[in-house]
């Protein structure tokens, strides 16, 4: 079975995802959507980690980074012995960025 680890930068753009959303726009129950949104999509990763699309910017695709479209967001991953390592969870489109 995968499992999945999120690293403190990610936990810590999700933090600031949540934050903005709740303060910035004023919306508590779109954020807490918003969040649970994305927590649900890195879970899908368990059954399916190679799921991400494989990243053709040179510098993401060298280290062998996958990304993953979450509405407005996208998680950075890398897939390896069984484990996704969640690197970042950015606002951008994935085709603008990646």
């Amino acid at each position: 079975m995968t499992t999945i680890q999120i690293s403190p930068e990610a936990l810590a753009d999700l933090q600031g995802i949540q934050r903005y959303v709740q303060n910035d726009l004023e919306n508590d129950l779109t954020a807490a959507d918003t969040i649970k949104g994305i927590i649900d999509r890195i879970h899908e990763l368990e059954s399916s980690p190679e799921a991400g699309a494989l990243s053709s910017s040179t510098a993401l695709a060298e280290n062998i980074y996958r990304y993953l479209p979450c509405d407005d967001y996208t998680v950075f991953y890398r897939y390896e012995d069984d484990t996704v390592y969640i690197v970042r969870v950015m606002y951008c489109i994935a085709d603008n960025i990646v």
